[in-house]
């Protein structure tokens, strides 16, 4: 039977990980929704990028995958220093 190594994260870079990735996952279910409309319409001929769910869905793809990138980037400012020692 083999053990598991213990993290080398510490509590606050571990927990920004866990948001990282959930932020992650969120970006990719909304990217995969735009991309089916998308192809909705392309099949369909029906415009509905107008409406006001979609102008929504696509502002917050917009407003997550920026938080994203600063989430990325705090979480490599606190664990970069620690894997460079």
């Amino acid at each position: 039977m083999t053990r598991s190594l213990p993290s080398r994260l510490s509590a606050p870079p571990r927990a920004v990980l866990y948001g990282v990735g959930l932020l992650a996952v969120v970006v990719a279910a909304d990217t995969l929704y735009l991309v089916l409309v998308r192809l909705g319409v392309l099949v369909a001929g029906q415009d509905v990028t107008a409406s006001r769910v979609f102008q929504v869905l696509l502002l917050g793809h917009t407003g997550l995958g920026a938080a994203l990138v600063v989430a990325m980037s705090i979480f490599a400012g606190l664990h970069l220093p620690g894997g460079w020692a």
